[in-house]
């Protein structure tokens, strides 16, 4: 998760930088990078499954990828730039719907932390009033709709689901006749 949540602010902070969005739309993406950076090491340092090799690898790719954005047009181009940008979007979509669609096939939100969702919710509506007031830019506005609308789907779920157990529905649906 955190991977990708760290690929989605390389990507949104480059594109952010290369459009000319205005740093207090995007400052609060570079922040976030570097927490979810020490987050990683975190996990590197105290992880014993976490291999050397694959420490390794990651922290080069996310390097080089991070040097080759933050350097701007000199190493990609518009058309480029367009497909990073719509990169997040789809990771959005990859990272929630299966959450949403479990959600909905169990009726329940079982484990997950309706505090923290509730939180993240907000955090984005937040973000997206200042991304609709302070820059044009559809793209980098879509990402924020997106994010907006799969998180409150979530939050709509606990809503629904609040007193279901989903582990309780299927073994009860288990022993009907």
């Amino acid at each position: 998760m955190f991977y990708t949540e760290i690929l989605m602010l390389i990507n949104s902070s480059g594109y952010s930088i290369q459009a000319s969005i205005p740093f207090s739309v995007y400052g609060e993406s570079l922040i976030i990078l570097f927490q979810n950076f020490l987050i990683v090491l975190m996990f590197w340092v105290f992880s014993k499954e976490i291999t050397a090799i694959e420490k390794l690898v990651l922290f080069a790719f996310f390097s080089g990828y991070s040097f080759v954005l933050f350097s701007g047009s000199q190493y990609v181009t518009k058309d480029q730039w367009e497909l990073v940008q719509k990169s997040n979007l789809a990771l959005s979509l990859i990272s929630r719907v299966p959450q949403i669609l479990s959600n909905f096939q169990n009726k329940s939100t079982g484990q997950l932390a309706f505090f923290t969702f509730l939180l993240s919710f907000l955090g984005v509506l937040a973000r997206l009033g200042t991304v609709l007031m302070e820059t044009d830019n559809f793209l980098y506005q879509l990402q924020y709709i997106l994010s907006a609308f799969l998180n409150g789907i979530i939050v709509l779920q606990f809503i629904l689901y609040w007193n279901n157990s989903g582990d309780a529905k299927k073994v009860a649906a288990g022993a009907a006749p």
